[in-house]
């Protein structure tokens, strides 16, 4: 009887941990030239909401967007040239308590919109939301939201001409 009181407790104790050790890695490969591209965008903004010190999370972001553009065939250039699309980029993250544990509520969002356009409707978005464990923090995650904003974006945008 003590074994399976024993057994048991060993169980739900494991069962329990949150962070058990795992190794993770991400590889991408992006084409330096864009054949045929389907636009041009030109990133107006990118910010991350948090507590505490966001400056890298959103250098790292404004460094992926060119990359993650490019796989949709979409020229990202400099902010002052002019661009058939204009894009804004909010990541944000809580945190909220479930019972004693703490859980993350993440979210990526890509709006864009015609370059001339001044509406307050984008003329495309795409946002990822995750909750749990995860954290922008990670750049595993901070990548695939990333991806996945920009594919659902542009997927929404009228086929080039």
């Amino acid at each position: 009887m003590k074994k399976i009181v024993i057994s048991f407790l060993l169980i739900l104790i494991l069962s329990g941990c949150s962070s058990l050790p795992f190794d993770s890695s991400l590889d991408s490969v992006w084409e330096g030239d864009i054949k045929n591209p389907k636009g041009s965008v030109r990133i107006l903004s990118v910010s991350a909401e948090r507590s505490g010190e966001w400056g890298s999370l959103e250098k790292e972001a404004r460094d992926l967007l060119p990359l993650l553009f490019s796989e949709n065939k979409y020229l990202v250039v400099s902010v002052l040239q002019s661009a058939d699309y204009k894009a804004e980029v909010q990541l944000r993250e809580r945190e909220y308590s479930d019972g004693w544990r703490t859980k993350h509520s993440l979210s990526a969002e890509v709006r864009l919109w015609n370059e001339g356009s001044s509406g307050l409707l984008p003329l495309s978005a795409g946002r990822v939301l995750i909750e749990g464990k995860k954290s922008l923090a990670s750049s595993g995650t901070l990548y695939n939201m990333l991806r996945k904003a920009v594919r659902n974006a542009v997927r929404g945008l009228p086929e080039a001409k």
